[in-house]
Protein backbone atom coordinates (compact mmCIF):
# COMPACT_ATOMS: atom_id res chain seq x y z
CA UNK A 1 0.00 0.00 0.00
CA UNK A 2 1.43 3.27 -0.82
CA UNK A 3 2.18 6.01 2.07
CA UNK A 4 1.12 9.44 1.52
CA UNK A 5 3.50 12.17 1.16
CA UNK A 6 2.87 13.38 4.76
CA UNK A 7 4.00 10.46 6.43
CA UNK A 8 7.69 11.09 5.03
CA UNK A 9 7.73 14.30 6.26
CA UNK A 10 9.22 15.45 9.29
CA UNK A 11 7.07 17.56 12.29
CA UNK A 12 6.90 20.91 11.24
CA UNK A 13 7.95 20.83 8.21
CA UNK A 14 5.30 22.09 5.58
CA UNK A 15 4.69 21.23 1.71
CA UNK A 16 4.84 24.73 0.12
CA UNK A 17 4.94 23.54 -3.72
CA UNK A 18 3.62 20.47 -5.48
CA UNK A 19 3.52 19.78 -9.32
CA UNK A 20 2.93 17.11 -12.19
CA UNK A 21 4.72 17.75 -15.31
CA UNK A 22 3.18 20.32 -17.49
CA UNK A 23 1.49 18.81 -20.90
CA UNK A 24 4.10 20.81 -22.59
CA UNK A 25 6.97 19.03 -21.32
CA UNK A 26 9.19 18.13 -24.38
CA UNK A 27 9.12 14.22 -22.40
CA UNK A 28 5.37 14.67 -23.37
CA UNK A 29 4.17 16.47 -26.24
CA UNK A 30 5.86 14.73 -28.70
CA UNK A 31 3.77 11.44 -27.86
CA UNK A 32 0.25 14.00 -27.66
CA UNK A 33 1.39 15.37 -31.48
CA UNK A 34 2.47 11.76 -33.12
CA UNK A 35 -0.89 10.71 -31.49
CA UNK A 36 -3.01 13.62 -32.64
CA UNK A 37 -1.51 13.14 -36.04
CA UNK A 38 -2.04 9.42 -36.18
CA UNK A 39 -6.29 10.49 -35.42
CA UNK A 40 -5.99 12.92 -37.62
CA UNK A 41 -4.97 10.84 -40.64
CA UNK A 42 -7.13 7.90 -39.11
CA UNK A 43 -10.43 10.07 -39.58
CA UNK A 44 -9.33 11.48 -42.46
CA UNK A 45 -9.26 8.03 -44.71
CA UNK A 46 -12.47 7.01 -43.49
CA UNK A 47 -14.14 10.56 -44.84
CA UNK A 48 -12.41 10.05 -48.15
CA UNK A 49 -13.84 10.47 -51.35
CA UNK A 50 -12.45 7.74 -53.23
CA UNK A 51 -12.82 4.41 -52.85
CA UNK A 52 -10.25 2.15 -51.13
CA UNK A 53 -11.38 -1.24 -52.06
CA UNK A 54 -12.57 -2.03 -49.01
CA UNK A 55 -15.04 -1.19 -46.25
CA UNK A 56 -13.06 2.49 -44.97
CA UNK A 57 -14.69 1.87 -41.32
CA UNK A 58 -11.99 -0.59 -40.33
CA UNK A 59 -9.87 2.29 -40.56
CA UNK A 60 -11.75 3.25 -37.18
CA UNK A 61 -9.91 -0.01 -35.33
CA UNK A 62 -6.40 1.71 -35.75
CA UNK A 63 -7.57 4.60 -33.77
CA UNK A 64 -6.90 2.16 -30.65
CA UNK A 65 -3.26 2.64 -31.18
CA UNK A 66 -2.80 6.60 -31.08
CA UNK A 67 -5.85 6.64 -28.09
CA UNK A 68 -4.11 4.05 -26.07
CA UNK A 69 -0.46 6.10 -26.58
CA UNK A 70 -2.35 9.14 -25.49
CA UNK A 71 -3.78 7.33 -22.50
CA UNK A 72 -0.74 5.79 -21.33
CA UNK A 73 1.57 9.15 -21.44
CA UNK A 74 -1.33 10.99 -19.35
CA UNK A 75 -1.51 8.10 -16.64
CA UNK A 76 2.28 8.48 -16.41
CA UNK A 77 2.53 12.13 -16.07
CA UNK A 78 -0.19 12.29 -13.70
CA UNK A 79 2.00 9.71 -11.61
CA UNK A 80 4.82 11.33 -11.25
CA UNK A 81 4.83 14.49 -8.60
CA UNK A 82 7.29 16.94 -6.94
CA UNK A 83 7.53 17.96 -4.05
CA UNK A 84 8.84 21.43 -1.98
CA UNK A 85 8.63 21.29 1.27
CA UNK A 86 10.60 23.47 3.64
CA UNK A 87 13.35 21.05 4.51
CA UNK A 88 13.60 18.88 1.14
CA UNK A 89 12.88 18.30 -2.56
CA UNK A 90 11.04 15.15 -3.21
CA UNK A 91 9.90 13.57 -6.21
CA UNK A 92 7.65 10.62 -6.42
CA UNK A 93 6.95 8.47 -9.42
CA UNK A 94 4.66 5.33 -10.51
CA UNK A 95 1.20 4.19 -9.07
CA UNK A 96 1.17 1.16 -7.20
CA UNK A 97 5.06 0.72 -6.94
CA UNK A 98 6.16 4.04 -6.06
CA UNK A 99 9.55 5.81 -6.27
CA UNK A 100 10.63 8.44 -3.98
CA UNK A 101 14.05 10.46 -4.01
CA UNK A 102 14.74 13.06 -1.93
CA UNK A 103 17.11 15.31 -1.04
CA UNK A 104 17.66 18.17 1.96
CA UNK A 105 18.76 21.62 0.97
CA UNK A 106 21.73 21.63 3.01
CA UNK A 107 23.08 19.04 0.37
CA UNK A 108 22.28 20.42 -2.43
CA UNK A 109 24.92 22.06 -4.98
CA UNK A 110 23.67 23.65 -7.09
CA UNK A 111 19.98 24.55 -9.06
CA UNK A 112 20.09 24.79 -12.96
CA UNK A 113 17.42 25.83 -15.08
CA UNK A 114 16.81 24.73 -18.65
CA UNK A 115 14.39 24.76 -21.21
CA UNK A 116 13.90 23.84 -25.27
CA UNK A 117 12.41 25.74 -27.35
CA UNK A 118 9.33 24.59 -27.74
CA UNK A 119 8.82 24.45 -23.87
CA UNK A 120 9.98 28.70 -23.63
CA UNK A 121 6.42 29.45 -25.90
CA UNK A 122 4.44 28.20 -22.83
CA UNK A 123 7.14 29.02 -19.97
CA UNK A 124 7.63 25.42 -19.12
CA UNK A 125 11.46 24.00 -18.16
CA UNK A 126 12.98 21.57 -15.91
CA UNK A 127 14.63 22.42 -12.73
CA UNK A 128 17.94 19.85 -11.92
CA UNK A 129 18.93 20.03 -8.51
CA UNK A 130 22.55 18.41 -8.26
CA UNK A 131 23.58 17.04 -4.80
CA UNK A 132 27.21 16.33 -2.78
CA UNK A 133 28.18 12.84 -1.79
CA UNK A 134 30.10 9.97 -4.23
CA UNK A 135 26.86 9.52 -5.84
CA UNK A 136 26.45 12.60 -7.32
CA UNK A 137 22.78 12.44 -7.17
CA UNK A 138 20.85 14.17 -9.01
CA UNK A 139 16.62 14.99 -8.70
CA UNK A 140 15.40 16.36 -12.17
CA UNK A 141 11.76 17.69 -11.87
CA UNK A 142 10.37 17.79 -15.65
CA UNK A 143 8.15 19.97 -17.16
CA UNK A 144 7.31 22.38 -14.14
CA UNK A 145 4.85 25.59 -15.62
CA UNK A 146 6.76 28.84 -14.69
CA UNK A 147 9.95 27.42 -13.04
CA UNK A 148 11.49 30.55 -11.98
CA UNK A 149 9.80 30.56 -9.42
CA UNK A 150 10.47 27.03 -8.45
CA UNK A 151 13.93 27.78 -8.78
CA UNK A 152 13.76 30.90 -6.33
CA UNK A 153 11.98 29.00 -3.48
CA UNK A 154 14.43 26.06 -3.37
CA UNK A 155 17.17 28.57 -3.60
CA UNK A 156 15.73 30.54 -0.88
CA UNK A 157 15.44 27.24 1.08
CA UNK A 158 19.14 26.46 0.87
CA UNK A 159 20.18 30.11 1.85
CA UNK A 160 17.82 29.31 4.87
CA UNK A 161 19.48 26.17 5.28
CA UNK A 162 22.77 27.61 5.36
CA UNK A 163 22.10 29.61 8.11
CA UNK A 164 22.10 32.86 5.85
CA UNK A 165 20.80 36.11 7.22
CA UNK A 166 17.49 37.78 6.15
CA UNK A 167 17.34 40.48 4.34
CA UNK A 168 18.59 43.79 5.84
CA UNK A 169 19.90 41.50 9.35
CA UNK A 170 23.81 42.96 10.18
CA UNK A 171 25.30 40.00 11.83
CA UNK A 172 27.47 42.24 13.59
CA UNK A 173 25.00 44.31 15.29
CA UNK A 174 23.57 43.19 18.61
CA UNK A 175 19.64 43.74 19.73
CA UNK A 176 20.80 47.24 21.45
CA UNK A 177 22.12 48.33 18.65
CA UNK A 178 25.97 47.85 19.95
CA UNK A 179 28.87 45.75 17.77
CA UNK A 180 28.71 42.30 19.21
CA UNK A 181 31.80 41.66 18.43
CA UNK A 182 33.40 44.54 20.60
CA UNK A 183 32.89 41.95 23.67
CA UNK A 184 32.36 43.59 27.07
CA UNK A 185 34.13 46.89 26.28
CA UNK A 186 31.87 49.44 24.91
CA UNK A 187 34.86 50.88 23.18
CA UNK A 188 36.54 54.51 24.38
CA UNK A 189 37.56 53.15 27.84
CA UNK A 190 34.01 52.53 28.80
CA UNK A 191 32.67 49.11 30.56
CA UNK A 192 28.95 47.85 30.53
CA UNK A 193 28.30 49.85 33.12
CA UNK A 194 28.75 52.83 31.53
CA UNK A 195 31.79 54.72 33.80
CA UNK A 196 35.21 55.23 32.55
CA UNK A 197 37.43 52.51 33.96
CA UNK A 198 40.57 55.34 34.51
CA UNK A 199 37.56 57.44 36.81
CA UNK A 200 37.09 54.52 38.79
CA UNK A 201 40.91 54.19 39.60
CA UNK A 202 41.53 57.58 40.71
CA UNK A 203 38.56 56.94 43.41
CA UNK A 204 39.19 52.88 44.38
CA UNK A 205 36.19 51.95 42.80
Amino acid sequence: MSSKIEDLLANGEEIQKRANPSIMDSSFVKGYVISALLIIGTVGLTMAPFDLGFNKLYFLGLLVVPLGLIVKSEVQRRFIKYYITSQQVIERRGILNQTTESTMYENITDVKLSKAINERIFDVGDIKVNTAGHDGATIRLRGLKDPENYKRVIENNINTAEGSPAPGQNQGMGTNGFDNNSGGDLGGGLDDSGLDDDFDDDFGL
